[in-house]
């Protein structure tokens, strides 16, 4: 059987914001999609932090429901320490108040994964630490589970709820739009990554199942709007429950003697049992657009039975039962003058058993206990309406679909109740067919501000203390007030907009953005000028138009400028081994540069650093930015062994080479001996001698420097001329050049130059060699 609370849960949400409802075109999702999501983010959380037509809001709701299922799951704990730690979190879920009433003994309560779900941890120093889980309950959890815990700061129970609203934000932020195809399927698969399911764990195999069951519905109620599958979804928990008190059905029945406390009894049931299928046949009109039924038509057929089961007593426009003049059925809607629609029932009609109509049709007295008339008239006349839950779920081809297991074959009427809820389940907790990613796989990012959010009105107490922090003395002055506009409520001094409340003044920098038609004004709250970042609550306008402290949580705005840096920092990444295979050949393309090689990958280094930065900045993980940071000292690395490769091997060496080289650490000069009497083309010269030997080469000479001098006395930093040889030329010269030209060849001795005085000096500070 599907856990109630997932069923309520996904039936409190299951008419949340959809494109279609908010009037979204296919042509927007095409040209300006992140304003839609945007916009689609905003009004989902709208929807759940906002007014609800019960008492309080669904955020409240779900909250109050946590902590009720917490106070069930404490009861199964056998250690008395750990139940009265557990109770103290109950008796004080705001964590600054508990902290502040009961010290060091305060027990502190962090949001967990577990079981691939969001889970609450408690721990107390000296007591075992517990987890809670809604499908295991309260179980012990190991210390080091803290570590990386988030500690819950204001009413746990609120920021459980909101932390599973975070999830389905960031699944929604994840939805890729090129995936589907039309506007309607990306509605299905953005209303599955909404669904609040972070509670619950999850399964691939069930998910699989799932979809299967869910494909086998008819075409009207699998493509039903979400108001038709929530209200089908109520009947059939509504026909569950009613299965289970009154096991089947079986003590209706025709026979029973009218007057007694059986027959009484009998009433009753049968009284429930029309009604719900009364409301079935209805809204099954409705969905398939069968004899003129409108969802309002449903909504009065839904009304009438409300009324009357139990004598009840609702709200609103009396919904009523008449017997029709012609005395075939009756007619069920508010009395005639009034406005419509109007349902005509007539049980033994072939066709058009329900029919709607919008002028009132002539009929009798209003019948004060319809359901006990309609009983004493013959449950014979009304069997044809009944249906059993089998016949329902093999009607919507939905039998063998129990996803819990098999039932105990002793006690169908339970195993028919399960199936009816699962049914019920699968109406309002939508299944995709794409695979699910897991959020781990993601940056762990927050898609919600929620410093300032709380459903309900008090502020917590860790509220209350930032807010004090932000406390200043009232000027003599407030200003001058605003009596329209969007800064209606507001005092204007000096031009600056000061927010007046409970005489704490406070600089509201006012910033409007536009989103889609709808404006969206956003208020930050600082203390001082000159430090604009001490942020405090959101303020907004309540329905008067006036300003007030609003604790709706806000969606953080940095998510899609982290999801893009993401994204493009993966598609660097994944370009690193082609940058390094480029630059590898390039590197042994003649003529090639040595320095424009590693400088290309020096541009590319920056593109990386300056990516880390990105995701850095957008609060992203630290293992992507190390990851960026790695393959730009990568690159660099790779640039810098290419430049000394390729200026170690080329065939003209000049100073900046030598210089170059010797600044890596790569190269050492050698003063040869002392200055050697030469002849060149009939004029003494005397030739001094410079090695330069390579390291990575086992001190090899690589090139040569040759100083030639007039004299043996001239001093060092005047020869008559100064070049560079490879090691091959070293001792080449002009009567090689001479005889090459004889032999009909161009062959010519290298001499890269060396005339600049800080060329030399390389050179002429070495030390002779001892």
């Amino acid at each position: 059987m599907p856990d109630p609370f997932m069923l309520n849960i996904c039936q409190l949400f299951a008419l949340r914001p959809t494109l279609q409802s908010l009037g979204i075109t296919q042509a927007q999702v095409d040209q300006q999609y992140p304003q839609v999501l945007e916009h689609y983010a905003e009004r989902l959380v709208g929807f759940f932090a906002g007014p609800h037509t019960r008492s309080g809001n669904r955020w409240d709701q779900v909250a109050q429901m946590l902590a009720q299922r917490l106070h069930s799951a404490r009861f199964a704990l056998e250690e008395a320490a750990s139940r009265a730690m557990v109770g103290l979190v109950l008796s004080y879920p705001d964590s600054g108040e508990r902290d502040k009433r009961l010290g060091d003994r305060s027990p502190q309560v962090y949001l967990v994964a577990r079981h691939d779900c969001l889970a609450l941890a408690i721990s107390r120093e000296g007591d075992t630490p517990l987890v809670f889980t809604l499908s295991r309950g309260v179980e012990t959890l190991t210390a080091a589970a803290l570590v990386d815990a988030e500690r819950l700061e204001h009413d746990v129970f609120e920021g459980w709820a909101l932390a599973s609203l975070d999830q389905a934000l960031l699944r929604v932020a994840r939805v890729d739009p090129s995936r589907f195809p039309d506007l309607k399927a990306l509605d299905r698969q953005l209303t599955w990554a909404s669904r609040l399911a972070g509670f619950f764990e999850t399964s691939r195999q069930r998910d699989s199942l799932r979809h299967e069951l869910q494909q086998q519905l008819p075409d009207w109620l699998r493509n039903a709007s979400p108001a038709g599958l929530l209200a089908y979804s109520q009947w059939l928990e509504a026909m569950a429950l009613f299965h289970e008190q009154s096991e089947g059905a079986h003590c209706c029945s025709p026979e029973r003697a009218v007057g007694t406390d059986e027959d009484l009894a009998a009433h009753t049931v049968f009284a429930r049992q029309l009604g719900l299928h009364l409301r079935r046949l209805t809204l099954e009109c409705c969905l398939q657009g069968q004899a003129n039924v409108t969802y309002e038509g449903y909504r009065v057929m839904r009304a009438a039975v409300k009324a009357h089961e139990g004598q009840r007593r609702l709200r609103g426009v009396a919904m009523v039962f008449r017997p029709l003049v012609t005395r075939d059925g009756y007619v069920v809607g508010p009395l005639a003058g009034t406005q419509g629609p109007w349902l005509m029932v007539r049980p033994g009609a072939a066709e058009r058993v329900i029919e709607q109509v919008n002028t009132a049709p002539g009929a009798g007295h209003t019948l004060v206990d319809p359901f006990r008339v309609l009983y004493h008239e013959g449950v014979a006349r009304w069997s044809s309406l009944l249906e059993r839950p089998l016949d329902t779920l093999a009607r919507l081809k939905q039998i063998g679909g129990n996803l819990e297991g098999r039932c105990d074959a002793a006690r169908t009427w339970q195993c028919d109740a399960s199936l009816l809820r699962n049914l019920a389940l699968l109406l309002v907790c939508p299944v995709s067919a794409q695979p699910v990613e897991a959020l781990d796989m993601h940056p762990r990012v927050k898609r919600l501000d929620s410093q300032w959010a709380g459903a309900r009105k008090d502020l917590s107490a860790a509220q209350q203390q930032q807010l004090h922090a932000l406390k200043r003395p009232a000027p003599n002055a407030v200003g001058r007030l605003i009596t329209e506009g969007v800064d209606k409520g507001l005092h204007l001094l000096n031009d600056v907009l000061i927010y007046n409340k409970d005489e704490n003044h406070y600089n509201v920098l006012s910033n409007n953005r536009i989103c889609l038609n709808c404006t969206i004004v956003e208020h930050q709250l600082v203390d001082k000028p000159e430090q604009p970042t001490e942020y405090g609550p959101h303020i907004g306008a309540d329905a008067n138009g006036h300003w007030q402290l609003q604790r709706t949580p806000r969606l953080r705005r940095d998510l899609e400028r982290l999801n893009s840096a993401v994204r493009a920092g993966n598609a660097l990444s994944a370009t690193l081994p082609t940058l390094l295979d480029n630059a590898s050949r390039q590197a042994l393309v003649p003529g090639a540069l040595p320095v424009e090689v590693e400088e290309a990958l020096e541009r590319e280094a920056s593109r990386f650093d300056a990516a880390a930065r990105a995701v850095q900045g957008a609060g992203g993980n630290a293992p992507q930015v190390s990851e960026l940071h790695e393959q730009g000292r990568q690159l660099r690395a790779h640039g810098r062994a290419l430049r000394i490769e390729m200026t170690r091997r080329t065939a003209k060496p000049t100073v900046g080479d030598v210089q170059y080289l010797l600044a890596q650490h790569v190269l050492v000069i050698r003063r040869v001996d002392g200055r050697v009497k030469e002849t060149i083309d009939g004029q003494e010269d005397y030739l001094q001698e410079y090695e330069v030997l390579d390291l990575t080469d086992k001190n090899q000479p690589l090139w040569y420097a040759h100083f030639h001098y007039a004299t043996l006395q001239a001093g060092d930093s005047q020869p008559t001329s100064a070049h560079l040889k490879t090691a091959a030329q070293r001792r080449l010269g002009r009567t090689f050049e001479q005889d090459e030209r004889a032999a009909g060849r161009n062959t010519k001795v290298y001499r890269g130059p060396i005339t600049n005085a800080a060329g030399r000096q390389l050179f002429l500070g070495v030390m002779s060699p001892t």
